[in-house]
């Protein structure tokens, strides 16, 4: 009988610790773990996501990879999208946690989970696969929001990277999936929008937050869908959204 207690004692004490994923010393998430935790929570995490949305995504490849070992890398990227359904989430030892509710130190404004960042990935896949529903029906796409922009460095190419990333970001926060931004940069000008030390707080917390609003009175999909089938806003639209959400049909 003791023996028997103690075999459950010890399933239960490794039932218990096989569920936790490992943190390196400085108490971030290690590239092994980053790897278990997305290949065991993987349809899981689709399936949450889909209930949030009230939708369904399709055939979504999703896999672990360090992105530093490619070419372009960006030391601000977390996670790549590629068209039309392939996702991939960096191994590097960089994010603070695996996921906002199970990270108990107390932190100021920040993205920077493993989950966070597959549901902003995935809102890429979902994003373009608006669009192609939306072509299917032979309702207008306005072409600066299509993938192969002819002119991705123009001014609306900027435009249509600011809404779709603004998008994402809007999504993750909705979902309670980050601490929430409260110290909201907005560009005052130009130079300040464009000024590349700002990237970050403009294409993701500025972006979020000039969307807001509008997703929340709107809802997600009707949201995107309202706003592909307009021009991208301006520099001036960015800086004065009144004047961007005015001209929407």
């Amino acid at each position: 009988m003791i023996k028997k207690f103690i075999l459950i004692l010890l399933l239960l004490l490794f039932s218990s610790y096989i569920q936790e994923y490992p943190l390196n010393r400085k108490g971030k998430p290690t590239s092994n773990g980053i790897n278990y935790y997305i290949k065991i929570n993987e349809q899981n995490f689709i399936n949450e996501y889909q209930k949030f949305i009230n939708d369904t995504i399709y055939d979504i490849y999703i896999y672990t990879e360090n992105l530093r070992n490619y070419s372009d890398y960006d030391s601000l990227e977390l996670g790549r999208f590629y068209l039309p359904n392939e996702i991939i989430i960096t191994n590097e030892e960089k994010f603070i946690g695996y996921e906002l509710s199970k990270t108990k130190r107390r932190l100021n404004e920040t993205n920077q989970f493993v989950k966070a960042t597959l549901f902003h990935e995935l809102t890429h896949v979902y994003y373009y696969q608006i669009i192609l529903e939306m072509h299917m029906k032979n309702l207008f796409v306005s072409p600066e929001y299509n993938n192969l922009r002819m002119f991705p460095k123009s001014e609306m190419g900027f435009g249509s990277e600011f809404i779709e990333e603004g998008v994402c970001e809007y999504l993750i926060q909705k979902i309670g999936e980050i601490v929430p931004y409260k110290n909201i940069f907005i560009p005052k000008n130009i130079e300040e929008l464009l000024d590349k030390k700002n990237r970050y707080d403009v294409k993701y917390k500025y972006a979020s937050y000039f969307l807001k609003d509008f997703l929340d009175l709107t809802g997600l999909k009707k949201g995107i869908e309202i706003l592909l089938r307009n021009k991208p806003p301006t520099y001036e639209e960015i800086l004065n959204s009144n004047l961007f959400f005015n001209r929407l049909k």
